[in-house]
């Protein structure tokens, strides 16, 4: 299941994806595939930075979180969108668990589990 996290996360991409297309609309025709091909690959590198500092955040945390919760983190982590707080929820709580995460969090895991946690968020 796609969490909140997710869903917001999708639609920040939707709209960078929207701004790319909007600036291709600026570029005006003829000659000016150099220019086009500029902006792509800048817009790539951005991108593929963001998926790269997602990866390296799980890789740094991963151990940590498996020590503290006994579950892997890669259960609830995207590279592109990361964190998904939601899915972490009903592992946590269930479906129908209406605490807050935080204090359900450091009540079972302590102060390092919360940490943990706003770490990867």
């Amino acid at each position: 299941m796609v969490g909140e996290s997710h869903a917001w996360r999708n639609r920040e991409l939707d709209k960078e994806h929207d701004r790319i297309v909007r600036l291709l609309s600026l570029v005006p025709c003829g000659g000016t595939g150099i220019s086009v091909l500029r902006i792509l690959r800048r817009e790539e590198e951005k991108m593929t930075n963001f998926i790269l500092e997602n990866r390296m955040k799980a890789l740094k945390n991963c151990d940590m979180f498996f020590s503290v919760f006994h579950i892997s983190l890669h259960k609830f982590w995207d590279n592109v969108t990361g964190f998904d707080i939601v899915a972490f929820d009903e592992w946590l709580q269930g479906k129908d668990g209406d605490e807050s995460v935080r204090i359900v969090v450091e009540d079972k895991f302590g102060m390092v589990g919360v940490r943990l946690i706003e770490s990867l968020l």
